[in-house]
């Protein structure tokens, strides 16, 4: 190992140093505890195989993997550190940012620079690179060239890394280190066989729960379990680190909904705008969100037990949608089921006469779905598992997405868990995700000129009823309110 090349250190000192653990905490000042300790130790042999699955919040990436690539860039002036993650925010907001908090104060004055995506000696050589692609070319360039410049490779949030990416790392580029981290997903890909079938290439292997990070809020692990139940696969991957098996009748797979969130689709800048509220009505959670092209956001998530006051706060929410992006009632669907509708009638009486949703009214386009509810959850599936929506990054969201079943009828048309069946599993009311998938539907009453037309129509509907024959064969009526594609 190579001495620094700036220090007035003896040998002795050098030595000490040279463990990652002691550098991490002697030299940058990190606030590790053994168990942490024990898994910066692991990369130091050359030849290093690491896996390890964490909770959320160990400090994989702000105190480990920073530290690793600090120590790389020290003690093997002419050797890099490559990294990647499945998701570009991981490396320029958390890694990038932990990177410049830990990153000697010295180095900034002898030169180095630190990129979004590099940091650069001061002989201007790269002794990091970080990236995230799907294209397993990019990382076939690097190579250890020897003792004295050997390769660190780092797969962060390894679990969204593609399969193709890690095998380039592992076999082409032959690195003298190498380490897989990562929060749990699902049951595939290189991360999980890393952790079963494949765990004897591995060195060293971690596995840790929240229950072992003494930073972590005990009160935060106890609310997170009483929130989801402790068998939710949320809790099972994010509080206890275990890999999540896919839930039986699961309408949304797990990895879609995360490549959706940490890996999004380019921004299609439509005007088409939809919004939905789902109204807590006093128990559950008030929840805005709004679509504009292919990106859905949650404007504002609270909980209110009383309706005035939850209105006029949706209420300053919606106008603020419409100074800023034109947003009109009749892009805005409004939850109207139970005491819901009373939601709706005081917006209307304050100038938001919002589009009524029903949940059990009939689809508007697919005759496969038992009601507008199942549609709105499949439509919204396919989305996300063809990934073409940009979600936003909420745990919330996340854990209700993925933890809602579906089974044909025996008429066979498909229909959604009740909101009743949910609950006998300990499973709380999704109003996220209802908001969410909602605005990601096509509004039924996108098109319209007029209130007046919409009026219009919903006297039509229900003269038709549940005719579905009749609607069908009504094509050119709907097609002039904007109904059909």
């Amino acid at each position: 190992m190579a001495k620094p090349k700036t220090t007035t250190l003896d040998a002795k000192s050098i030595e000490w140093l040279s463990v990652p653990s002691n550098f991490m905490r002697g030299k940058l000042g990190m606030p590790l505890y053994p168990e942490q300790c024990e898994v910066a130790d692991s990369i130091m042999p050359d030849g290093a195989r690491v896996t390890g699955r964490f909770p959320n919040e160990y400090g994989k990436t702000s105190y480990i993997i920073a530290g690793w690539i600090l120590w790389h860039i020290t003690f093997f002036p002419k050797g890099i550190a490559l990294s990647t993650s499945g998701a570009w925010p991981q490396i320029t907001h958390q890694l990038v940012a932990a990177l410049r908090r830990w990153m000697p104060w010295s180095w900034e004055k002898e030169g180095y620079r630190l990129n979004q995506d590099s940091l650069m000696r001061p002989n201007g050589t790269a002794g990091w690179v970080g990236f995230s692609t799907n294209n397993p070319g990019f990382a076939e360039g690097y190579h250890s060239n020897g003792p004295d410049a050997p390769l660190l490779c780092i797969a962060d949030e390894a679990k969204t890394v593609p399969d193709e990416i890690i095998d380039t790392m592992e076999d082409r580029c032959r690195p003298n280190r190498m380490a897989l981290m990562s929060s749990c997903g699902g049951t595939v890909g290189r991360f999980y066989e890393s952790h079963t079938k494949n765990s004897a290439l591995y060195t060293a292997r971690f596995h840790r729960s929240a229950m072992q990070c003494p930073h972590i809020s005990r009160e935060n692990i106890e609310r997170t379990i009483l929130k989801y139940g402790e068998n939710h696969p949320m809790v099972r991957s994010s509080i206890f680190g275990e890999f999540m098996e896919a839930l039986e009748g699961g309408l949304i797979p797990y990895a879609a909904v995360e490549k959706c969130m940490m890996e999004p689709p380019d921004f299609n800048r439509s005007t088409e705008r939809h919004a939905f509220l789902d109204f807590g009505a006093g128990g559950d959670e008030n929840v805005l969100a709004f679509r504009q092209g292919n990106r859905v956001k949650i404007v504002d998530a609270f909980y209110d037990k009383d309706t005035m006051s939850a209105c006029g706060r949706l209420i300053i929410k919606l106008n603020q949608l419409k100074r800023e992006h034109g947003l009109k009632p009749e892009e805005v669907e409004g939850d109207a089921d139970g005491l819901g509708i009373g939601f709706c009638n005081r917006m209307a009486e304050m100038g938001w006469p919002i589009v009524h949703f029903h949940a059990n009214s009939r689809p508007v386009e697919g005759r496969q779905y038992h009601n507008r509810s199942a549609e709105v959850w499949a439509s919204g599936a396919d989305q996300i598992k063809e990934h073409r929506i940009i979600l936003p990054d909420d745990n919330l969201l996340k854990a209700q997405l993925i933890n809602r079943t579906t089974k044909p009828r025996s008429d066979g048309l498909i229909q959604l868990e009740s909101k009743e069946q949910m609950k006998q599993r300990r499973v709380g009311s999704p109003d996220r995700a209802d908001a969410v998938l909602g605005a990601m539907a096509s509004s039924p009453f996108t098109g319209f000129t007029s209130l007046q037309q919409k009026k219009e129509w919903d006297i039509f509907g229900r003269e038709v009823g549940d005719d579905r024959e009749v609607l069908a064969g009504c094509r050119d009526y709907a097609g002039g309110y904007g109904l059909t594609s």
